[in-house]
């Protein structure tokens, strides 16, 4: 009984996720919306350095007006603690950098420096698996300075949840699978040093991975990205990404 109401508890936290990704976008009619043709190539993965202990990493290249022209590069690394359960707890590092952009982003580059802290866990439902991630980060950005001029720094933070289903298609079990479906969502709330909206962020689409190799998977799919900038520009952009991702090797004994 305990595990029935704990499996709904989830499914209801999954379904307020997915319900509320679309929820910041505006709602004047003045807000003026432009949108973009990306394409992002991403690596990530898993690397286990104990018995408990996890190295995780990502680098993540964004280019827009289909892949022409350079959008972002964000490189992330942190180390992850097994608690049991399936459950890790850890913190890290990002960089992020942003290239000028006359559309979407600032008019001159700037860099991001964030110090993150994050809960990740997982669990089988309906014969997928339901990973989640909730990330808390602290932010610090500035543009590139003009010539004598020093650089001016802003401070914020966020909490962002990220979902990512795992559904087999080949018949095996979730974590055998080499051919799967991957509906995923992410919804980014504002805490502090952000204006405008609460929700300013969310992402949303579908990917489908084929295992190439005993630690490789190559995935392909579709994101939308939606940002609310404190500007008040609504930003949309349909995204073409292209992931391989190196999964987690098995506990050792």
């Amino acid at each position: 009984m305990r595990r029935g109401r704990a499996t709904r508890f989830v499914l209801a936290l999954c379904a307020l996720a997915l319900a509320a990704a679309p929820l910041h976008t505006p709602l004047q009619a003045q807000r003026r919306t432009v949108r973009g043709s990306d394409i992002w190539t991403n690596t990530s993965g898993d690397q286990r350095l104990g018995p408990r202990v996890v190295l995780t990493w990502t680098i993540d290249e964004r280019r827009s007006s289909l892949g022409q022209v350079p959008r972002q590069l964000l490189l992330v690394g942190g180390i992850m603690r097994d608690i049991g359960g399936g459950r890790r707890f850890g913190a890290g590092y990002a960089y992020l950098h942003t290239s000028p952009n006359e559309d979407f982003g600032p008019r001159r580059a700037s860099d991001e420096h964030r110090v993150w802290q994050q809960f990740t866990g997982a669990h089988r439902t309906f014969g997928a698996t339901w990973n989640h991630r909730l990330r808390w980060e602290q932010r610090w950005i500035a543009p590139e300075p003009t010539a004598g001029a020093s650089r001016d720094w802003a401070y914020a933070s966020r909490v962002r949840h990220q979902l990512r289903v795992v559904r087999p298609l080949d018949g095996r079990a979730p974590a055998a699978s080499r051919f799967y479906v991957m509906p995923n969502s992410e919804l980014f709330v504002r805490t502090v040093g952000h204006r405008g909206v609460f929700f300013d962020q969310s992402r949303l689409g579908v990917s489908l991975g084929v295992g190439v190799a005993s630690r490789l998977n190559l995935e392909a799919g579709y994101l939308r990205q939606s940002i609310i900038r404190a500007d008040g520009l609504h930003e949309r952009h349909d995204v073409l990404q292209l992931t391989g991702r190196v999964p987690l090797q098995s506990r050792p004994r």
